[in-house]
């Protein structure tokens, strides 16, 4: 019993890690502005994500249970959080989110069926990301040999695509989550050309 005890409480002690590290990213360099104490006190998005985690971990997740699980947590942080404070915006929620599984499916790095699991998982929206995807959907349409993929990419090369994706990510509402929804459409195009999934493509993409 002893054993079975400290196994739990060692999963919750890796998601706790992971959350508070996500929590960070979503939260850094005025991406949000109030206070992240605050933020850390909010124990119903703390479960709502775990929730989703485990079924990400359990093969049981799929893209629909994603917007529930975001629609949840905004929808607590605006409950928890007093009048005045400033809100935990959708931006700040999918970077919470996404930021969370990165973390969680480090631990999945030797088990393929548990890596493959997070698939279904999106790729976190940041500037740095969003610079990144840029540069790649340009030299995708320059190195492309198939007609097909070059409509597919010059879909996304309208006028004035770059300002629209480099908009401040945590400033996204959820009235309007169309810059979101088209980042990411461009990494599954891009991730997919590289034979990874849209979280692993975050790693590939990561310079050090």
């Amino acid at each position: 019993m002893r054993n079975e005890n400290m196994s739990i409480n060692i999963e919750k002690k890796i998601f706790d890690f992971a959350y508070e590290l996500a929590l960070r990213d979503a939260t850094l360099q005025n991406a949000y502005t109030g206070s992240l104490g605050s933020l850390r006190q909010n124990d119903e998005a703390k479960r709502i994500l775990k929730a989703y985690i485990n079924a990400v971990l359990a093969g049981n997740a799929n893209e629909a249970l994603f917007w529930q699980t975001a629609q949840a947590i905004e929808a607590s942080f605006d409950s928890f959080l007093d009048a005045g404070q400033p809100c935990f915006t959708f931006g700040n929620t999918q970077k919470l989110i996404n930021m969370t599984a990165k973390y969680m499916f480090i631990t999945c790095y030797q088990h393929n069926d548990l890596r493959n699991a997070f698939s279904v998982c999106h790729c976190p929206m940041d500037g740095i990301m969003v610079n990144t995807v840029i540069d790649e959907l340009e030299r995708a349409l320059s190195s492309s040999s198939s007609f097909e993929e070059q409509q597919r990419i010059r879909e996304f090369m309208s006028r004035g695509w770059k300002s629209y994706l480099r908009s401040p990510w945590s400033k996204i509402k959820s009235s309007n989550k169309e810059q979101y929804k088209t980042y990411q459409r461009i990494v599954r195009l891009l991730s997919d050309r590289n034979g990874v999934s849209p979280l692993e493509y975050d790693f590939l993409m990561w310079r050090n």
